[in-house]
């Protein structure tokens, strides 16, 4: 089958795409989620153990074909304290997406830090659902807390991915969130998926906590304004409770 992972490794700094990688605006393009998660897999293997992620940010210069993709990788500033690394995903002879991340010592025993007595959302039971038309949603799982997919609005959904990024790994705490936190604009569109197109041109995530667990919990929100530009943010969860925030720009145009 072609959709048990996300890429399939060809050599040295080379990806293959599988069917679980097609995106939701044109099934010849990736998903960007997938992407973000692509190069932060390859930038975490830089920091050495015992540094933890704390912001990622992928910017997409382009469509990112279902084509054999190549990935490097630099480290900017390799400190005692802090690192910052950069991955590159190039297709067709172009670069598409770019990628930074900030990785910190982590520090036992950790700084108190403010109580969060909010409660988690419940994660609510599974619904069955027609087969979804691309291919992360057929990759992944999502339960709604508040508001569904083509539902106008902010929502609140669980995601998990059910494949691996790649045959060799899985997801890590970081390229999971990625994965899953790019459905953000998605689910809590406040437009029509059939009348207009609102791609996001960058992923940012923050994270005060490392992720526990499969699951993401995504609280998004969409705002739209009347030039053609929008913004989602979201809050970001895990089944112990909130983890940090990922926000995303958005263009918007008539399909």
């Amino acid at each position: 089958m072609d959709d048990d992972v996300f890429y399939r490794p060809l050599g040295t700094d080379r990806y293959q795409p599988t069917l679980c990688a097609q995106g939701p605006w044109d099934p010849a393009h990736q998903y960007g989620g997938a992407v973000a998660a692509l190069l932060a897999h390859a930038a975490e293997k830089s920091p050495p153990p015992g540094f933890l992620p704390i912001r990622a940010t992928c910017d997409f210069l382009g469509p990112v074909p279902m084509d054999t993709v190549t990935v490097t990788t630099r480290v900017v500033r390799q400190g005692r304290s802090l690192w910052l690394v950069e991955a590159e995903l190039g297709a067709d002879g172009a670069t598409r997406a770019r990628f930074a991340g900030w990785w910190s010592r982590s520090t036992p025993p950790p700084p108190p830090g403010a109580s969060d007595e909010t409660e988690v959302p419940p994660l609510p039971p599974a619904v069955p659902h027609p087969r979804p038309p691309f291919g992360y949603l057929r990759a992944s799982e999502r339960r709604f807390v508040r508001g569904e997919f083509l539902e106008p609005g902010p929502a609140f959904a669980w995601i998990r991915t059910h494949v691996p990024l790649t045959p060799e790994s899985d997801h890590s705490a970081l390229t999971g969130v990625l994965m899953n936190a790019d459905m953000g604009s998605g689910i809590s569109a406040v437009v029509d998926w059939n009348r207009f197109a609102f791609a996001n041109v960058d992923l940012t995530v923050h994270l005060h906590r490392q992720a526990a667990g499969s699951w993401t919990g995504l609280d998004a929100v969409s705002e739209i304004g009347d030039q053609g530009t929008g913004v989602t943010r979201t809050v970001l969860w895990d089944e112990k409770g909130r983890i940090g925030t990922a926000s995303q720009a958005l263009f918007v145009r008539a399909r």
